[in-house]
């Protein structure tokens, strides 16, 4: 039976399978080097790889007598490593590792090389939260305002984990108070939106604008089974909502004589990966128009049964009542 490569030498070169093959030595000879070559190379490739590996282990645990000798043996103090291709500097500091963060920046870590989707030490830091971590990152000239490529920076991690003394120490160094990630949000929003009072009323005296209307409200799981759609208009509406709901309190208060709640509920779905995006209102026929469409899963999803809703606020349109329009064609995932 002839083997693949014979038949494509034989299709490039017509009778070449019926010619003596006489130079057939030569190739196989320049081949040895190469195989040599590639013999020689691989242990060090693979020990390369494993040293990296060692040094991020040995920094997560704070382990500084390990780290000094993987660096010794040859470590790259910069190098990546592990699954999301960080460095011996950001296991540290994700860690809270203090020592071993103080021992690699004195040997020289760069304090700003990011990890695969680009977030640094101070982000891991921030979110730790480790807040004198963050101190010995700032000082040795960590970059304050880095967002990653899913839009988070060390600010929105730490406002996230309703770290005020974080913030405060973050706003100092200089970090954008009113920074937007790609969802939109800013630092004032996610506090608001989660319901850390104390933390916005912090961001707004560092002058964070305050936009009720970019407020917003989303997740796989509601008590509503069917589709269906909610403009809530006062503050009575609005507690009963989240009580009927989700069975808490509202995360904060709204001005209703400026604002409205738009909620929509998609019903029960078969897996997790459903969402409502919302479009930007206009008026029509003398009423609010909400627009939104239904985004649908992509990928590897949550094998479960869901409800997906979302909340947004809006501000009014003169007073106008609301109606919603769901636009045809539902979105694919993102």
């Amino acid at each position: 039976m002839s083997s693949k490569s014979d038949y494509l030498e034989s299709s490039r070169t017509p009778g070449r399978r019926n010619r003596p093959r006489t130079g057939g030595l030569v190739p196989a000879i320049l081949a040895v080097p190469a195989f040599l070559f590639l013999f020689c190379i691989y242990p060090a490739l693979s020990s390369g790889t494993e040293l990296q590996d060692a040094l991020l282990e040995a920094a997560e645990k704070g382990d500084g007598a390990s780290v000094k000798s993987l660096l010794a043996k040859g470590a790259d103090i910069d190098g990546r490593a592990g699954y999301r291709q960080q460095t011996a500097l950001i296991g540290a500091a994700g860690a809270g590792k203090d020592e071993v963060v103080k021992l690699l920046l004195a040997k020289g870590a760069d304090a700003n090389v990011p990890d695969k989707i680009g977030a640094t030490a101070l982000i891991y830091a921030a979110g730790g939260p480790y807040a004198t971590t963050v101190r010995i990152l700032l000082d040795a000239g960590a970059r304050v305002n880095v967002m990653d490529a899913l839009g988070g920076t060390a600010l929105a991690a730490a406002v996230v984990r309703n770290q005020a003394a974080i913030v405060e120490m973050l706003l100092a160094g200089g970090a954008d108070v009113n920074a937007k990630n790609p969802a939109d949000e800013t630092a004032w929003s996610i506090a608001m939106e989660r319901g850390f009072r104390e933390l916005a009323a912090v961001l707004k005296n560092a002058g964070a604008k305050e936009a009720y209307d970019s407020l917003a409200w989303s997740g796989q799981y509601s008590s509503v089974t069917r589709p269906g759609e909610r403009t809530i208009t006062n503050s009575s509406m609005w507690r009963a909502f989240w009580a009927d709901f989700f069975n808490t309190t509202p995360p904060l208060d709204i001005d209703f004589t400026k604002y409205v709640a738009a909620c929509i509920f998609l019903g029960s779905r078969p897996t997790g990966g459903y969402a409502i995006e919302f479009g930007t209102p206009y008026e029509e026929l003398g009423k609010m128009v909400i627009p939104f469409r239904e985004r649908k899963p992509a990928g590897f999803v949550t094998q479960v049964i869901t409800h997906p809703f979302a909340v947004r606020v809006f501000r009014k349109k003169n007073g106008l009542a609301v109606v919603f329009k769901k636009e045809e064609g539902p979105i694919e995932g993102r």
